[in-house]
């Protein structure tokens, strides 16, 4: 199964995230419901909360009416999270909860009160101003929670939003040109049977301001397609095709003619394992491509990277040379920074790693530290923050396991969390329950490896 990271994603000056975002609706609505009833009890006068009419309560005592109204302020939950910036103005959109869905808001100014954009029943988490109409807001949404997501124009002063995408379709909102002139959408089609074989993606360029019929540019085989990238030209694409978490292919595609090829492993290439990259850019003059990957899974070993590195780093420009043989030398004025898990001794030797200067490990959190992480993980996912099941992570399963406080582990066990309470359809908290499914999930079978008792047999 395939996790879908964040997507970053350019409308103009605009950088934005498209995030996919955990819903919150189980946590929500209760929410709503209390600080709603606590209002109406403080207008009636009523000294106590009432069970709910279809609960059977049984020994639960009174509950002051003026107790539900001081609480209700702290089961509010509305954050904030940015979209992207105007093209002229130094204004923000947001995007946050308005009603029971997120919707966008304008923040004409630091410390401005937010000017709701958008007002529908479904969730808006992503959009911008368009650059060639600024005050035209580009937006996507799906409908009826069918996670058939569309792209729409929103006019100023229009009641109805413009339909950009085709309905009987998925489509997703994959890049925008240097030019900000077109979108770039990537779209599929539903599969409602659950009997599709052979998916596709279909790539198509999109002018906003126009009805025209969109611009096809090529069919990819399956849907694991991502990280679209223009050349500063836009004659050329770069995409990822995703496998797997440890398995990834680049490509560059001719955007006039839909030819592409891959460039990573070169096509040609009969890799011995596989490699992981993404997040995939041009470099400015085209003749190259920045990209992330895990340092230690790529065709060549980290001794054999890093020794490629250290002359130009230290000699600020380097030799290249093209397939006819013939030798060119470019400026190396950047400065490189490595990432990894690895140990220095199992990356390079001692005077090999003195000529790379800096160095910095990042070292496990302290539990005052891993507690603030701890909190705001709950809160990027819609969990309430529990500090007894803080306590109960650090003793029953960070001290037993001998885990270090990484400052990872609370945002991906959050997630987990998060994703099983979807799947389960109850509120996503801090259980007992939840909270070891999501470290024995997490760790996988390492840990029922660690935790099984060594009394000498094998299997």
């Amino acid at each position: 199964m395939r996790v879908q990271r964040a997507r970053v994603v350019t409308i103009g000056n605009i950088t934005s995230r498209q995030l996919l975002e955990a819903p919150l609706r189980f946590l929500i609505r209760p929410l709503l419901f209390t600080a709603t009833l606590a209002a109406a009890l403080v207008a009636n006068g009523a000294d106590t909360l009432p069970p709910n009419a279809n609960l059977k309560a049984d020994g639960l005592p009174p509950i002051p009416a003026d107790l539900v109204a001081k609480v209700a302020p702290y089961t509010e939950f509305k954050p904030a999270t940015p979209v992207g910036w105007h093209p002229q103005k130094r204004e923000l959109i947001v995007a946050r909860r308005a009603g029971n869905t997120t919707q966008l808001h304008r923040v004409a100014a630091a410390g401005a009160a937010l000017t709701q954009l958008t007002d529908f029943a479904e969730p808006v988490r992503f959009g911008g101003w368009w650059p060639k109409a600024p005050d035209v807001l580009i937006f996507a949404r799906d409908a009826g929670g069918n996670e058939q997501r569309q792209l729409y124009r929103l006019d100023p002063g229009a009641s109805a939003p413009v339909l950009l995408t085709d309905a009987a379709r998925k489509n997703e909102f994959a890049g925008v040109t240097h030019a900000r002139d077109r979108v770039l959408v990537d779209s599929t089609d539903i599969d409602r049977t659950g009997r599709r074989e052979d998916p596709t993606t279909d790539l198509a360029l999109v002018d906003p301001l126009q009805r025209a019929r969109p611009r096809n540019v090529a069919t990819l085989p399956g849907t694991g397609w991502s990280d679209f990238s223009f050349s500063f030209d836009d004659r050329r694409l770069a995409l990822v095709e995703y496998k797997s978490v440890n398995e990834s292919y680049v490509w560059v595609m001719d955007v006039a003619t839909g030819a592409r090829r891959r460039v990573l492993p070169a096509g040609n290439a009969a890799a011995a394992k596989t490699i992981a990259s993404g997040d995939v850019n041009f470099s400015r003059d085209g003749n190259g491509l920045f990209i992330v990957d895990d340092l230690g899974r790529q065709v060549i070993t980290p001794r054999e990277l890093m020794n490629r590195w250290v002359v130009p780093m230290e000699r600020r420009h380097d030799h290249l040379m093209l397939r006819n043989g013939a030798k060119f030398t470019i400026p190396f004025d950047m400065v490189l920074v490595f990432s990894s898990n690895l140990r220095p001794a199992q990356l390079e030797d001692a005077a090999f790693l003195r000529r790379l200067g800096h160095k910095i490990a990042i070292e496990p959190l302290l539990p005052s530290e891993y507690a603030q992480v701890f909190e705001r993980a709950c809160q990027a996912e819609g969990i309430a923050h529990d500090q007894h099941a803080l306590q109960r992570l650090l003793r029953n399963y960070h001290a037993v396991w001998a885990r270090p406080l990484l400052a990872c582990y609370p945002r991906d066990l959050m997630h987990l969390i998060a994703s099983r309470a979807r799947y389960l359809g109850v509120p996503a908290e801090l259980s007992a329950e939840l909270l070891d499914w999501a470290w024995h999930a997490y760790f996988g079978n390492e840990a029922l490896i660690e935790s099984a008792p060594d009394n000498g047999s094998r299997a």
